[in-house]
């Protein structure tokens, strides 16, 4: 194309370079500059939304803490860890056998109990029971007056703490050997539960804490 020719076609469309350019242009504007605005602006609005939300949550997590009976929360979670203790607790599944023995006029006469090979021979530690928790397997002895005691004692039993489960029963005359799963529950201590915000207690809690603690 001659210089000519180019002169003539730029007079002949002067007239729509501008407009054309500037239309470009806003496109241009619009497509990398104020369309990339919005989207930071709406993530960052969501971000403020999501704060906000957990700030609140804390904020009635704070609430609910000052406003509780301490008292009662404490004795809550002796209670509730006597009845589901954190680990293997040897001396609370002791003094439930014998409170249990007591309470239906009966002896004790032996138990033994496995944990890591320490307490025993006749027992076993397995990973999960019934409840979705794990157990300390217990066997037993208990010498009574009649067959009716040691009923008794097997009813006795599982209205103590810790909570237990009667496997298998051996009778015999007035002994009875008592095969026992013992449950537990440890503390999550992976760190992987995160928990922003906390929930009252409810007096359906408090009857069930009443419960566990009026029969032991």
């Amino acid at each position: 194309m001659t210089d000519k020719k180019l002169k003539i076609l730029l007079a002949r469309y002067k007239r729509f370079l501008l407009p054309m350019g500037v239309s470009i242009a806003s496109v241009v504007i619009v497509l990398f500059v104020i369309f990339p605005q919005i989207n930071s602006i709406s993530q960052k609005m969501s971000d403020i939304s999501e704060q906000t939300k957990k700030v609140e949550s804390l904020r009635q997590s704070y609430s609910i803490i000052t406003q509780s009976d301490d008292s009662a929360l404490d004795n809550g979670v002796q209670v509730t860890t006597s009845a589901l203790p954190t680990a293997k607790n040897i001396p609370l599944i002791f003094n439930g056998l014998s409170e249990a023995a007591s309470s239906s006029n009966t002896t004790l006469t032996d138990f033994s109990i496995n944990v890591g090979g320490i307490y025993g021979r006749a027992a076993n530690f397995t990973q999960e029971g019934l409840i979705g928790a794990p157990t300390v397997e217990v066997v037993a002895r208990v010498d009574g007056i009649d067959p009716k005691n040691t009923i008794q004692f097997a009813k006795s039993l599982v209205s103590k703490l810790p909570l237990s489960q009667i496997n298998k029963i051996d009778i015999s005359g007035s002994s009875a050997v008592y095969n026992i799963s013992f449950f537990f529950k440890p503390y999550n201590s992976s760190g992987s539960t995160s928990v922003d915000s906390l929930a009252p207690v409810s007096q359906q809690d408090f009857n069930f804490i009443n419960q566990l603690n009026t029969g032991n």
